[in-house]
């Protein structure tokens, strides 16, 4: 008996272009601004009994 071949996620999902208005540049400064407001929030949050 051969091992069968287990699909995974990666490989399976395409990456479609974005295209919501906003320039990759613009996106890229959203991202990273909302990233450390996620932590900054998650922070105060975890350490609170």
């Amino acid at each position: 008996m051969g091992k069968a071949k287990k699909a995974t996620a990666a490989a399976e999902v395409s990456t479609l272009p974005i295209n919501i208005g906003i320039d990759e540049k613009d996106r890229q400064a959203i991202a990273a601004g909302l990233s450390k407001l996620l932590a900054d929030t998650y922070t105060p949050i975890s350490q609170n009994p």
